[in-house]
């Protein structure tokens, strides 16, 4: 965890800091990316949700080659000769996009991308919070997501709260090339909106690189903590997890552990699903009765350690199964800091498809849980069908060990764009394969939306989804 009464250490990587405090947006020297009347129209229809497609793009020859910048967006003057070439909004275009060349950031083409306007779009985003997550049914304060993307104005930022011991954290992340040239404006803008508090802390992760080039740069600015240190992933020769950078957080009344470097890190949008599957569970295990929980893919076991402490039992038993060592090592800690017995969760460090490959036959759980990163070949993450039959394949191999009116709860996991239907529509031909046609969908999950919001114009774009089944 952040450690005590140690000197501050910052670190922010060269390359980062001379790009972050050099650039700045300015409506008079913004590139000019001009797109068809048709396209103007369907984006008016869609205020800062826009995408644009390069097809609709009439001047792609003159950005080639460039790197992604803000750009003003103006209709071809020829089909406007009385506001020739006049700008409708500002938008991040990526020259290098095939598909979705650039996303509207305002409609406003004269407004400034500058640490003011960030600021305006943090505090609005952060009052929609404030409605829903003021504090739990204990009184305590909630871990959620603080920004959202272009659902809360900005493509490619997202900010994380986590809430617990040593003291709260802020996490952001950008993900959008770009946006990196203001690294600087939105750790000041974040500073002044979200770490009011002295004994908040920042943590600032940059993905927004491209190529072979190394992504990310890291900073930890526990803002206004001189006694707070923070040692990375660079200061451990094994290239373990520092429990420097661990968080215990509260969720649902149970205590995980998060590592705050980790990316994505802890899924906050699961917390409703994980909530719900307690309560489906709970149904099955009358008092004095156990469960047996199988976690495929479980990461840091948060949706099987959250089930093991709803049933308030101890003969209970549950199994967590992935590759990722140091995920597991995070489950570790979470049980724990929630009292349980050691043997209680037997945590398997071994590839899911080994794991039920080497499975007895006669091995049965009340509750299996599937909620699989993105687990087709690299070659075919941009193919759905390859998505689905990854999914397909995991739930017919894991059914024949669901005891009979067992629950099955399958998620789409990391696999963005696949829909609730298509994920209904893999699990039902996997279940059919393990010879187990009688099932019943007792439950569909989706994000939890309070605090990752989906614009309306982008509600078909995909996004987490879950289905749960009764087996029989």
């Amino acid at each position: 965890m952040f450690r005590c009464g140690a000197p501050l250490a910052i670190r922010l990587s060269p390359l980062r800091t001379g790009v972050a405090s050099t650039l700045r947006d300015s409506v008079s020297t913004r590139p000019r990316l001009k797109i068809s009347t048709a396209a103007a129209k369907r984006l008016g229809q869609s205020p800062r949700a826009g995408w644009i497609y390069k097809s609709e793009v009439e001047n792609p020859q003159e950005l080639d080659g460039m790197p992604p910048m803000l750009c003003s967006v103006v209709v071809n003057g020829a089909d406007q000769p009385s506001l020739p070439d006049a700008p409708t909004a500002v938008a991040l275009v990526d020259p290098k996009k095939t598909v979705v060349y650039g996303r509207i950031i305002d409609l406003d083409p004269y407004c400034v991308f500058d640490q003011r306007f960030t600021i305006h779009l943090l505090e609005r985003a952060l009052q929609r919070r404030e409605m829903f997550f003021a504090n739990d049914s204990a009184g305590n304060s909630i871990s959620c997501r603080l920004f959202h993307g272009e659902s809360d104005g900005i493509p490619g930022l997202y900010i994380d709260k986590f809430v617990g011991s040593p003291c709260p954290v802020i996490v952001m992340r950008l993900s959008n090339m770009g946006l990196e040239g203001f690294l600087l404006s939105f750790i000041k803008a974040v500073e002044k909106v979200h770490c009011t508090e002295p004994s908040t802390a920042l943590f600032v992760y940059s993905e927004a690189g491209g190529g072979k080039q190394q992504a990310y740069s890291e900073l930890v600015r526990p803002a206004g903590l001189s006694d707070v240190t923070f040692d990375g992933p660079h200061d451990s020769p094994s290239g373990e997890a520092s429990d420097n950078t661990i968080v215990i957080i509260n969720e649902n009344g149970v205590l995980m552990a998060v590592d705050i470097k980790d990316n994505p890190g802890y899924l906050l949008n699961r917390r409703s699903d994980r909530s719900t599957l307690q309560r489906l569970a709970s149904t099955m295990a009358p008092s004095g009765s156990s469960l047996s929980i199988l976690d495929l893919y479980s990461y840091s076991g948060s949706y099987a350690i959250q089930l093991l402490q709803s049933l308030h039992h101890s003969k209970s038993k549950v199994v967590c199964v992935d590759k990722d060592a140091e995920a597991l090592r995070l489950g570790q800690l979470s049980c724990e800091e929630n009292g349980i017995r050691k043997g209680v969760v037997q945590f398997v460090h071994s590839s899911v498809e080994q794991y039920l490959q080497e499975l007895p036959d006669s091995a049965r759980y009340n509750v299996i849980i599937v909620d699989p990163p993105s687990i087709a070949e690299k070659k075919e993450r941009k193919s759905k069908n390859a998505k689905l039959h990854s999914i397909e394949t995991v739930v017919a191999k894991a059914v024949p060990h669901l005891a009979s009116r067992g629950l099955l709860h399958v998620t789409n996991g990391d696999n963005v764009g696949v829909s609730p239907s298509q994920l209904a529509g893999a699990v039902a031909r996997g279940v059919a394969a393990a010879r187990r046609p009688r099932a019943a969908i007792v439950h569909r999950g989706t994000t939890d939306y309070r605090d990752h919001p989906v614009h309306l114009s982008l509600h078909d774009s995909g996004g987490f989804c879950s289905i749960t089944l009764e087996v029989e």
